[in-house]
């Protein structure tokens, strides 16, 4: 699996000091895939105070993994253009700032909001509009470094987070796109 041998170590320390273990690790099935899983450990000692065998249960908790992974996604992401929303845009700046004030680099901000989209919306109908959000979205994300962030804020507005030295040139050439 993943666990590496450190934390097998504590995961024994723990089973023989305390005679009981529980946490989640990950093993390997038949099949060879990886897997989650929470196992308890008990340690049974006969009358002597020693060790006579260890009891262990496990439950696979791959589906609790994936739907948490899942809502993790659905908070920090827009549902309709799978873009990050505004609370991964806050975090990522934060994250951009520490970054760039500890490489003495430069953050650039576009904010993009659309134009007369409430006429395509009421004119065409949602899902025209919906379909334009996602083409938008599209080409601004084909339009930034992989380590840069576009962001929709909400309804036809978004925005692109950029850093590196001297980024202001790049900026406007992504502006200008």
């Amino acid at each position: 699996g993943r666990t590496s041998k450190e934390e097998y170590g504590v995961m024994w320390k723990a089973i023989l000091k305390k005679s009981f273990w529980q946490g989640e690790m990950w093993n390997r099935n038949k099949d060879g895939k990886v897997y989650p899983k929470l196992l308890i450990i008990s340690v049974v000692r006969n009358q002597q105070g020693n060790i006579d065998y260890f009891i262990g249960s496990f439950n696979d908790i791959t589906e609790q993994k994936v739907t948490e992974e899942r809502i993790q996604y659905i908070a920090h992401h827009d549902p309709l253009t799978q873009l990050p929303n505004r609370l991964y845009l806050k975090v990522s700046l934060q994250q951009f700032l520490t970054m760039a004030h500890r490489n003495n680099e430069e953050i650039a901000l576009i904010f993009i909001d659309l134009d007369r989209f409430k006429i395509v919306n009421d004119t065409l109908g949602h899902h025209i509009g919906d379909g334009l959000l996602i083409e938008v979205s599209n080409r601004l994300k084909a339009t930034i470094r992989e380590c840069d962030v576009v962001a929709r804020l909400g309804g036809d507005e978004f925005v692109i987070a950029l850093m590196g030295k001297n980024i202001a040139h790049f900026a406007a050439t992504i502006s200008e796109k």
